[in-house]
């Protein structure tokens, strides 16, 4: 599922925001302003943007693609929005019939000003149409017109994206067109994006909101195929919030621009790791759900396999399940694996903010994982919301465990204690999760009773192994003891070393399930038996050794993404940890781990400030004839990060060339591109030493963007100092292309008092490494 490319032109811009009329026909027609390809012979390609453009001077005022400094749920509430959605969705037939330029202006009217506003509520106005259902009007339809357009959409003259950057230019909102690969409908898991470029291909946008590039994808907002094609009998309208300015990490499981630098993430993903990366599903977003554990879309296993996934605590209970396993045959086809008297997988919720997928397999081989979730309360509300994919793996099973199966479940609940057990007034007090751990074979199982009248209810249970299936074995009351307001049930004999335990209350049945009664007729209740809660049922306590291992690839996850600095792999690892409860195992990593966090958010907030400063600003300081000293200070620290020494920085008139360069030697573009972890401390105190006692608010009644300059510089440096504490002292400031080394004397002085520094652990901060 995709946009096809668009066969109309980049606008020309003089001034962000407004707008160089085209004309034709005597109607004034928008065009696209930015592209990452070239779609008129004029368009020139602007290294410094990763973009082509008629006009290279509107990019003085638009800043070069970056990471985004804030994330999606930190800038936008739906709810926020309610008064702009209505808007959208109750356009009167009069102002469809008008021009669309009028129609934009109408809709952004009270946005005033406010940029998220004004994309959400066209946005919302674009995705709104079901263009499958839609009929034009008999009458004379304009050109330029609202119908007018809507018409091409439906013809296919025109996509989603360039419809998106038509309301854009009329709105004032800088807006571009990005083409590339995408993970839709059509997609099979793994499949290599050079050999299926023509059914992958795609185009979206990116729209400049509050100086902070964010992606919308207007037509996978709009609809959802759910064939393996793009046809329009597969296609189904309704509006999908995933694809509203999602984080460039959520985008990225589906999207890959052919321009790498419209990822806007910290670290370019190759198509290669596209290609590995999860197939992830809207539903799965929709939810709030986080992978965890397996982010790669093929899976080896050689035993039992458990994929976590982490999901928002209020969420949790709410979320129900399904697994559907296939296994690949010798034609290649997927065949379903039986699951008659019992089943592969044991989906439930783990803790009060992951939910657990483990998978046992019949026998050797490869096959594919499809999970299916559905919001309950979501449900309840609309009759077509029902189960949808969440993410699907391949996986290749090189041996199986010694059990090859789980005991089948009564699947009205699903299991552990969900939202419907506590509708149901029935609440285990000891056991909030799905897995029940019997010492001994000894189960002791106390359910709390509320707003249930305790002399009126009857509990029953079956007990479920991988030889006795669901239908074949007897309701029972055995061993339930009943005191004040709780039920207890006890059993000390258990059919095998896991089994199910079902929960059943009995209850009256709904009279209008029940055939219509004849006149005059009576029919006493009818009672039947309600599924309210499952539990797994292991008597053998989980092998230490398992636990060991767990742990064990726990810390040396979080040792890895420490050592990395990567943000994304370190919030993903946190998480994980947070979510098995195992950071009393690796308390200083995990600490130091989120500490790291903090420092690469607020560098990548320092860098947004870079990112977003107009290249006329930074002209205005190159033109500086002869500049206080403190101008020429900043800048060389600055540029000192770049690769920039003494030997060539000798004068201002050295600097002004480096800043005066352009495409791909452009400052902003090469300050975006400069990794951190490729810095030596003895640069970054080569920089701290070219700044000297100077203070930040002093250099702000400069020179504003010299300001932001020495902001990042400070900060960068902060970093590093923090990195590396113990080798402050035994490290010489450098600001020249040789490097400086203590002589054996002076380093023998420093170290005289102090015990010998072993070769340093990336956690230096922390005596325990």
């Amino acid at each position: 599922m995709g946009c096809g490319q668009s066969v109309v032109t980049i606008e020309i811009h003089v001034k962000r925001g407004q707008m160089a009329p085209v004309k034709g026909d005597g109607i004034q027609l928008p065009k696209r302003m930015f592209g990452t390809y070239k779609v008129d012979k004029k368009c020139t390609y602007q290294e410094s943007h990763h973009m082509f453009v008629y006009d290279p001077r509107v990019l003085k005022v638009v800043p070069p693609p970056h990471v985004p400094h804030t994330r999606k749920n930190e800038v936008f509430d739906s709810e926020r929005f309610a008064l702009l959605d209505k808007r959208a969705l109750n356009v009167s037939a009069a102002r469809k019939r008008g021009m669309l330029e009028d129609l934009v202006q109408w809709l952004v009217r009270p946005c005033k000003g406010h940029e998220l506003a004004k994309l959400r509520v066209l946005y919302r106005w674009l995705t709104s149409w079901d263009i499958k259902k839609f009929k034009p009007p008999l009458s004379r339809i304009d050109k330029g017109s609202v119908f007018w357009y809507i018409i091409r959409l439906q013809n296919k003259q025109e996509n989603y994206a360039s419809m998106m950057c038509y309301l854009c230019s009329h709105a004032g909102l800088v807006c571009m067109v990005i083409h590339g690969f995408m993970k839709g409908s059509s997609y099979k898991i793994g499949q290599n994006v050079a050999s299926n470029k023509i059914n992958m291909y795609g185009e979206w946008n990116a729209v400049l909101v509050n100086n902070v590039w964010r992606h919308v994808n207007a037509y996978w907002g709009a609809c959802a195929v759910t064939a393996d094609s793009d046809d329009d009998e597969s296609t189904i309208f309704h509006l999908d919030e995933t694809f509203f300015i999602p984080d460039p990490e959520t985008l990225a499981y589906t999207h890959f621009p052919d321009e790498p630098k419209w990822q806007l993430l910290e670290q370019t993903m190759s198509m290669k790791d596209f290609e590995r990366r999860a197939y992830v599903k809207e539903r799965f977003f929709e939810l709030d759900m986080r992978i965890l554990s397996h982010p790669e879309c093929e899976i080896t296993c050689h035993d039992e396999l458990e994929i976590l996934f982490g999901v928002s605590p209020s969420k949790a209970k709410q979320i129900a399940l399904k697994c559907l396993l296939s296994v690949e045959n010798e034609e290649e086809d997927w065949v379903p694996v039986e699951t008659d008297k019992f089943q592969h997988d044991y989906a439930h919720v783990q803790s009060a903010s992951s939910i657990a997928v483990q998978i046992r397999f019949p026998d050797k081989g490869t096959y594919k994982l499809e999970i299916l979730g559905k919001d309950i309360l979501r449900e309840r509300q609309d009759d077509k919301y029902i189960y949808d994919w969440l993410v699907v793996y391949k996986i290749y099973v090189k041996k199986v465990g010694k059990v090859l199966a789980f005991p089948r479940c009564d699947e009205t609940v699903g299991w552990g204690p969900n939202l419907l057990t506590e509708e149901a007034g029935v609440v285990p007090i000891d056991h909030p999760f799905a897995t029940l751990n019997a010492d001994g074979g000894y189960l002791d199982l106390a359910i709390k009773l509320d707003s249930i009248d305790i002399e009126d209810l009857e509990i029953f249970y079956k007990m479920t192994t991988l030889e006795a299936n669901l239908d074949d074995v007897e309701f029972s009351q055995q061993g339930i003891i009943k005191e004040a307001q709780q039920v207890i049930i006890f059993n000390d004999k258990p059919p095998a070393n896991e089994y199910c335990l079902c929960i059943y209350v009995e209850e009256e049945e709904d009279p209008f399930l029940l055939p219509p009664l004849r006149p005059d007729e009576y029919r006493p209740p009818v009672m039947v038996k309600k599924n309210v809660c499952n539990f797994l049922v292991r008597c053998t306590s989980l092998s230490k050794d398992s636990k060991f291992r767990e742990i064990d690839n726990a810390r040396k996850a979080i040792t890895e993404a420490n050592k990395e600095k990567r943000l994304a792999n370190l919030e993903r690892v946190v998480d994980l940890i947070e979510t098995k409860d195992f950071e009393r195992y690796m308390a200083a990593e995990t600490k130091y781990g989120r500490e790291l966090i903090l420092r690469l958010r607020k560098l990548q907030s320092k860098l947004h400030e870079i990112m977003i400063i107009d290249t006329e600003s930074i002209m205005k300081l190159r033109d500086l004839d002869n500049p206080p000293p403190e101008v020429f200070a900043v800048m060389k620290s600055l540029l000192l990060f770049l690769g920039h020494f003494d030997e060539e920085l000798r004068q201002w008139s050295d600097v002004r060339k480096i800043i005066g360069r352009s495409a791909k030697l452009a400052l902003k573009r090469r300050i975006g591109e400069f990794d951190i972890n490729t810095l030596e401390l003895e640069i970054a105190l080569g920089a701290k030493k070219l700044l000297g006692t100077m203070e930040l608010e002093d250099i702000r009644t400069i020179d504003h963007v010299l300001a932001v300059f020495m902001d990042y510089v400070m900060a960068v440096v902060e970093e590093m100092e923090l990195r590396y504490p113990k080798k402050l002292e035994l490290t010489l400031p450098r600001t020249t292309r040789e490097k400086i080394e203590r002589s054996k004397k002076v380093i023998a002085l420093l170290t005289a008092t102090k015990p010998i520094v072993e070769p340093e652990e990336e956690f230096e901060e922390y005596d325990i490494f």
